[in-house]
């Protein structure tokens, strides 16, 4: 089984937890265009049809955010759906809350814990996308399990 977790930023990123123990963590696809970064859906789509065959789940941050993030969050459940990938929507209440970061303040504690955690993802101080995505798909794991 492949846990995704996807932190839906346009900085944001997706994390495979495979269930023996491998992770992988990949930044959000972007393209330039206008002067603005775009999430690129097509690429995204690429990224995880290969997945579907492989028995997986996924968690998308769900948040109350603005709506460039509501927009993100839309298209990554349309391309999940269309490639057979059930998901779960889940609120960083919980999923900060089920990792033991819930109400400390910054990106800092998410991207420490994917440091401890998993540190072969060589994830680097300012990449709280990679962390966050990554104890996502802990909590879908934890969720499952």
């Amino acid at each position: 089984m492949i846990y995704l977790g996807i932190d839906p930023g346009i900085y944001g990123a997706l994390a495979m937890l495979h269930s023996h123990g491998y992770a992988e963590v990949y930044n959000a696809p972007i393209y330039r265009a206008g002067g603005k970064n775009k999430f690129d859906d097509k690429q995204a789509a690429m990224m995880v049809k290969p997945l579907a065959p492989q028995g997986c789940i996924a968690a998308v941050e769900t948040t109350y955010m603005g709506y460039k993030s509501a927009e993100n969050i839309g298209k990554w459940k349309g391309i999940l759906a269309a490639v057979g990938i059930p998901y779960l929507e889940v609120y960083p209440v919980h999923w900060q809350t089920f990792c033991g970061i819930y109400g400390k303040k910054g990106k800092e504690p998410s991207i420490k814990r994917a440091q401890e955690k998993w540190p072969s993802l060589n994830i680097a101080d300012k990449e709280d996308g990679k962390a966050d995505a990554i104890n996502i798909a802990d909590w879908c794991r934890g969720k499952q399990g």
